[in-house]
């Protein structure tokens, strides 16, 4: 199963940076893969269904269908002698009552200015919530990263 987590992308002119907030509850720092590619800042990983969830997904896979046709055809096939033996013998396999979480691989892709490598870009994973930034124009912070700083008073580089 793929999924795209939500995000909010905030622009902030103070900083001149962008940074792009993923809701990504349950994933742990080594699921997470940023890379920068043609032109994208692309966010992959994988989040993984807890022990007890992985068993009634693992089980809903391997059991029959649940639809009248195929139950028909399991039957006649042998698989299942009726549908009284199902019932007499329910199956000690856990099964999912409800389910709206997410899980499996997922990926998201933004758009970056040209020029943004992948030492500009930071992240951070806290509280369910990966936090990444990088500068809306990276010419322009280099420039200013390479010339040191002028102190007003004396005229000369600040150290």
């Amino acid at each position: 199963m793929r999924f795209t987590p939500r995000m909010d992308l905030v622009d902030d002119p103070i900083t001149n940076t962008r940074i792009a907030i993923f809701e990504l509850p349950g994933i742990k720092t080594a699921d997470v893969t940023l890379q920068i590619q043609r032109g994208n800042l692309v966010i992959t990983g994988e989040r993984r269904p807890p022990p007890a969830v992985q068993k009634a997904l693992e089980a809903a896979r391997t059991s029959l269908a649940r639809n009248p046709v195929a139950a028909a055809n399991s039957i006649a096939a042998g698989d299942m002698a009726d549908d009284s033996e199902c019932l007499s013998n329910p199956s000690p396999n856990p099964s999912l009552a409800f389910h709206e979480l997410r899980f499996g691989q997922f990926g998201r892709a933004i758009p970056v200015p040209e020029g943004i490598k992948e030492s500009d870009v930071t992240a951070a994973l806290q509280d369910g919530m990966l936090t990444v930034t990088w500068p809306k124009n990276p010419a322009a912070r280099s420039v200013q990263s390479a010339t040191p700083p002028v102190s007003p008073i004396t005229g000369t580089a600040a150290q």
